[in-house]
């Protein structure tokens, strides 16, 4: 799948999870009349795990409570594999170097693989 292909089926799978939420009933409150989807989250940067950045699980489990409990229908959870090439600046985010051949591939596989864990 390329980059073009995967935004379209994101942007289907979107469009079917909001038509889909308007029917959706939880018995801890009353069905809602609006639907929220957040397009882009990193919940308690679960990304960072195995880095001294890391702020424990709990910050994970604790910012996916607040979603639930705060009526969000669904989100994306982002992997950022270019992690460790970033740098925050006073003026934003650098890009410090490069990756060898497959090494984002492997950070990717690594943190999907802490996402599902």
């Amino acid at each position: 799948m390329n980059r073009i292909q995967f935004i379209q089926q994101s942007a289907y799978f979107l469009a079917a999870s909001l038509l889909a939420c308007r029917s959706i009933n939880r018995p801890d409150r009353e069905k809602q009349s609006v639907c929220s989807f957040d397009m882009h989250t990193h919940p308690g940067a679960f990304f960072r795990k195995g880095s001294a950045e890391y702020d424990g699980d709990l910050a994970f489990i604790n910012r996916v409570k607040n979603m639930n409990d705060s009526g969000l229908n669904g989100a994306f959870f982002s992997i950022v594999s270019d992690f460790p090439l970033l740098q925050l600046t006073d003026k934003g985010i650098k890009v410090n170097g490069s990756f060898d051949r497959g090494e984002a591939w492997q950070l990717f596989k690594t943190q999907l693989k802490i996402l599902k864990d």
